[in-house]
């Protein structure tokens, strides 16, 4: 309530109070309004001064409440992270990688992923599982990275109709004249055979070269943290090798 509603609290007061005064004892009029008019302010000042009272507790207690839900949410935000945490920590250490248990989970996703099972879907469900499986243990990620090269392997071998290791026999090709050429390399024949064989013939070689990083790794286990930034890291097996260059820096 501004002060100008004060004076308009006043004078409605004053004027109620002469018209009571009017109707039920004219001959003392002028001296109860003269009272009146003296205790007016006081009278609405007081309400005023209850009814600012009242609004100012009404925003403290609207400010307690949102402090309060802003230190919920923030406590949330703690224990989601440490639960996190927890859980990836709660992986065993040691338990070695299960192929036979990991192969069923990858041609399950191939199948219901890339609606079809077969070397090349396989390979990349293999990847998409890697992604979120939780991984400390380096020889667990060692085992995987080697189960990885060898879907990649598989996965030529499906693309190109020729084994990998047996590339240099297998550099004849057809060109868009349909003329018989020899490729000088395998990139140049997978260049020409379209871009998914380059894709997949640089997988084969993105496997084996982390195959090769995983494989220098000496320590039993890695840290749930950055190996460089000190940051919380959710180690996977499939970022436990794609990043083990780095740790070899370390």
């Amino acid at each position: 309530m501004k002060l100008d509603g004060k004076k308009k609290w006043t004078a409605a007061l004053i004027a109620i109070a002469g018209t009571v005064v009017a109707q039920f004892a004219p001959e003392q009029e002028s001296a109860i309004m003269e009272t009146v008019q003296g205790m007016a302010p006081m009278v609405v000042g007081a309400f005023y001064i209850l009814m600012q009272w009242l609004h100012d507790d009404k925003k403290e207690t609207v400010k307690v409440e949102h402090e309060k839900t802003e230190q919920a949410k923030a406590s949330f935000v703690v224990v989601a992270q440490s639960e996190a945490l927890a859980e990836a920590q709660n992986e065993i250490e040691f338990e070695p990688f299960d192929q036979d248990a990991f192969e069923r989970k990858v041609k399950a996703r191939a199948t219901s992923a890339y609606f079809v099972d077969n070397p090349v879907t396989e390979m990349q469900a293999a990847a998409d599982k890697a992604l979120i499986t939780p991984c400390k243990n380096v020889a667990k990620a060692q085992s995987f990275w080697f189960y990885y090269t060898h879907k990649a392997l598989d996965a030529f071998e499906h693309l190109f109709r020729f084994p990998y290791a047996e590339a240099e026999e297998n550099l004849a090709f057809e060109d868009k004249t349909g003329k018989s050429c020899t490729a000088p390399d395998l990139e140049f024949l997978a260049i020409e055979l379209g871009e998914g064989h380059l894709k997949l013939l640089q997988e084969v070689d993105f496997a084996q070269r982390i195959l090769s990083q995983v494989g220098q790794l000496k320590q039993y286990m890695v840290a749930w943290q950055h190996p460089q930034t000190g940051e919380p890291q959710r180690w996977t097996l499939w970022t436990l090798g794609t990043r083990a260059n780095e740790m070899l820096r370390v």
